[in-house]
């Protein structure tokens, strides 16, 4: 059997609510018709049954009283009035009939009925005994006493009757508060499980994937959109590392290709400029040296692309020997003192006299801070200072350049080691520089980090194992 698409999922569900509450809705008003068909009945036949039938058992006393005096007194008056209240009765029976509603009242309202027409004609004949009539109004009395039992009994049937659908109204008022609640509870589960945790993993999988650091795919799971959208995610997750793989091969493949002429390119302006094939005339001279210096601004881009490769790769290998780490920072100055002296820069070094030498690929540690001393460079303005700050802390070496330029504003400060981010746009570079600081720090055993103020400058550390990585 097909899995249901998350449209048919949704419809379902929302149409198992509608029912559910509908379902309760018509019940409900079921049970509240029925319980105003009841009060009706109540207030318009059983009470009004009840309260005839106590006017005619007063009625009944007053015909005792009447027919007793005629007896004695031999008055027509009392003969009359008597008359006429036995047909008031008769009437009144005839309206009570119409309030009745069980068979066993109505039986005991022509019982009543007879009794009556028993008792006026008895009291009509004029033939009324030493005791007038007495035995005709005792049934008259007791036929209403039953009549009035029965009636009583039918009103509280229909007041109990009216209680339990009370009690059922309610019952069904709060089970519709509870379905709805439930079902409400299961649509948000199945809306929190099916669509919004989805949708999270993939905003997650989103930042990940605009970082670079999206590497397993996202599980699968049923047939419906969601699960059309993650595997689409996926898919195209998969296309851009494979892109981006093909990006660093191509990267890889042309800086291997350029290294080579680019080498001879250098060494031949080595020689033009040492005056190997004879001297050179001083406008001669300032081409080689132009020359000389893009060749080897070329060359060490190349290098960089190859070794953030490596890196990428887990294929970086150091030359671990023991190095001056004094001789490292001091060389590396020197070689930046000619931008910052052209930045008008103030460069500044503290090194403690009796630092020890350290287990480091010297070539790379000194690449490291040549690229941290031009960032400072580069980003910092006329008049500014730099400083290069070395020390020993629990078997590391430290080593912090700070410099008082521009800052880094903290939310850009999490992607400035990341490859290919520039921070600052418009200023140069290829956003290599920091990713291969952190890959060659890390390759050291070590880490490194960043403290920045956004106007007032920035401080970039590492730290590396003394004793070299363990």
């Amino acid at each position: 059997m097909p899995s249901l698409r998350l449209s048919q999922k949704l419809f379902l569900a929302f149409t198992m609510v509608i029912v559910v509450v509908v379902s309760l809705v018509i019940w409900n008003l079921i049970a509240t018709e029925r319980l105003a068909a009841q009060n009706r009945a109540i207030v318009q036949e059983a009470i009004p049954a009840v309260r005839l039938e106590v006017m005619l058992r007063d009625a009944a006393s007053a015909l005792r009283r009447l027919e007793a005096r005629y007896a004695v007194l031999r008055d027509p008056a009392y003969l009359a009035l008597f008359d006429e209240r036995a047909r008031a009765m008769a009437a009144d029976f005839l309206r009570l009939d119409t309030l009745l509603s069980t068979r066993e009242e109505r039986e005991a309202l022509r019982q009543a009925e007879d009794r009556l027409s028993e008792y006026q004609k008895l009291v009509e004949s004029r033939r009324a005994p030493s005791q007038p009539g007495g035995r005709s109004a005792d049934q008259l009395d007791a036929a209403l006493e039953q009549l009035y039992s029965k009636s009583e009994a039918e009103l509280r049937r229909r007041q109990e009757a009216a209680q339990a659908l009370n009690e059922q109204a309610r019952f069904v008022g709060i089970l519709s508060l509870i379905a709805s609640v439930l079902v409400g509870c299961l649509i948000s589960a199945f809306a929190a499980l099916r669509i919004a945790r989805p949708l999270r993993q993939l905003r997650k999988a989103t930042q990940e994937v605009a970082e670079r650091e999206f590497y397993q795919p996202i599980p699968v799971r049923g047939n419906d959109e969601v699960a059309e959208l993650t595997q689409a995610f996926n898919q195209m997750a998969a296309k851009l590392r494979e892109l981006d793989d093909l990006k660093e091969q191509f990267f890889s493949s042309i800086s291997h290709e350029l290294r080579t002429p680019l080498t001879a390119i250098n060494m031949a302006a080595n020689m033009l400029h040492e005056g190997v094939p004879g001297p050179l005339t001083p406008k001669q001279a300032r081409l080689v040296e132009i020359t000389q210096a893009s060749s080897n601004r070329l060359l060490r881009l190349v290098n960089q692309i190859l070794d953030l490769g490596s890196l990428r790769a887990g294929k970086l290998r150091l030359d671990l020997r023991q190095t001056d780490l004094r001789r490292v920072v001091e060389t590396a100055v020197e070689e930046i003192r000619p931008l910052a002296e052209d930045g008008k820069l103030k460069l500044e070094i503290s090194i403690p006299e009796s630092i020890p030498k350290i287990m480091a690929d010297e070539e790379r540690l000194t690449q490291v801070l040549l690229n941290l001393l031009g960032n400072s460079v580069k980003f910092t303005q006329a008049g500014g200072t730099i400083t290069v700050d070395v020390r020993i802390d629990a078997g590391l070496a430290v080593v912090r350049v700070a410099d008082t330029g521009v800052g880094i504003a903290p939310h850009l400060v999490p992607k400035i080691f990341d490859r290919y981010e520039q921070v600052h746009k418009g200023r140069g570079g290829t956003g290599i520089g920091l990713a291969l600081v952190k890959g060659f720090a890390e390759a050291h055993g070590g880490r490194v980090w960043v403290e920045s103020e956004q106007g007032r400058g920035s401080c970039f550390a590492f730290s590396i194992p003394v004793e070299g990585r363990s």
